[in-house]
């Protein structure tokens, strides 16, 4: 999350932050950023994913964007007076399972210039051919790859998917940053002690660090229901006033990433019927974002459950 999204209000502002104290966040004018669910297909099964994962697998029917509402929404948010700063055509799945991903990504770029495109992704269905004309991307500006492991072992076991394929992943971040050094390739892993060692972890960072231009996110395993934060976080969420994710089917929700359509809390809107700076703007968001920052983010029933702040 960007630091220029909101301002934060502490009483003290000596005293260190921790994760249950009540942190207040501003709702900006604009979101900084609109997720696009462009597909919630995924070739992968990570244990931790909120979609595809063993603990929560998805219950909506899975889909791929239509170009038409793709198109749509593109139409909307070039409409506003103020650019878009970033724009991630991905929700709960992957987006190289669209077969025209080329041609949302040179949309992107056609019709919101001053918008910046990022990537997120397994890595995992990046030929070379993928890679070349994901390279040619103008606006392109970053790309996330969840690798998630160090030793091969544990990358099978947590994404459901061959060794090959891993192989692929760590060629395709090599690859992509040859091929644009002007972006930034982020490699990340969302660790917790029944995924991966401390070992691992710190072998994964210390591997990918090495990479001048690669750098390198280790996030915690938040959202899971066997797993609810004790004492439970109090802490705003920065990704409520984030932005906005835009799933496959048009529902409007937060930033959230553990929103997948199926927590009445967080769903704000539905495009086309709303335009998404109304939704921005609206009531429910409102009352969800003065929620966190009352400190009642425990009787959100999916916000409790995570400790991401």
């Amino acid at each position: 999350m960007g630091g220029e999204v909101v301002n934060i209000a502490i009483k003290d502002p000596t005293k260190e932050l921790n994760r249950f104290e009540i942190v207040r966040y501003e709702l900006p004018e604009f979101p900084r950023q609109v997720r696009i669910e462009t597909s919630s297909f995924c070739n992968a099964g990570c244990d931790f994913c909120h979609a595809h994962g063993s603990f929560k697998p998805m219950e909506r029917k899975k889909a791929r964007m239509t170009p038409a509402l793709f198109s749509a929404i593109l139409d909307d948010i070039a409409s506003w007076p103020k650019p878009l700063k970033e724009l991630v055509p991905t929700g709960w799945g992957e987006v190289f399972l669209n077969r025209e991903w080329p041609w949302m990504l040179q949309e992107i770029s056609r019709r919101l210039p001053k918008t910046g495109i990022q990537i997120v992704t397994t890595g995992t269905l990046l030929t070379d051919d993928a890679i070349e004309k994901l390279a040619l991307v103008p606006t392109l500006s970053g790309c996330n790859v969840s690798i998630n492991a160090f030793f091969e072992e544990t990358w099978t076991r947590i994404h459901k998917l061959p060794p090959k394929a891993m192989l692929m992943a760590i060629n395709a971040v090599h690859k992509l940053r040859d091929r644009r050094p002007d972006i930034n390739v982020n490699v990340s892993m969302v660790h917790a002690p029944e995924l991966q060692t401390e070992m691992e972890k710190d072998l994964f960072k210390e591997y990918w660090s090495q990479f001048g231009s690669t750098t390198v996110s280790i996030a915690s395993y938040a959202g899971n229901p066997d797993r609810v934060p004790d004492p439970p976080v109090t802490l705003s969420c920065r990704s409520v006033f984030d932005g906005l994710m835009v799933l496959d089917s048009g529902l409007v929700g937060t930033g959230c990433c553990f929103w997948n359509g199926d927590a009445e809390e967080l769903s704000i809107g539905h495009f086309p019927e709303d335009k998404l700076l109304d939704i921005w703007r609206g009531e429910r968001l409102k009352t969800l974002t003065e929620t966190h920052n009352a400190g009642r983010r425990p009787d959100l029933p999916l916000c409790k459950l995570c400790s991401f702040a």
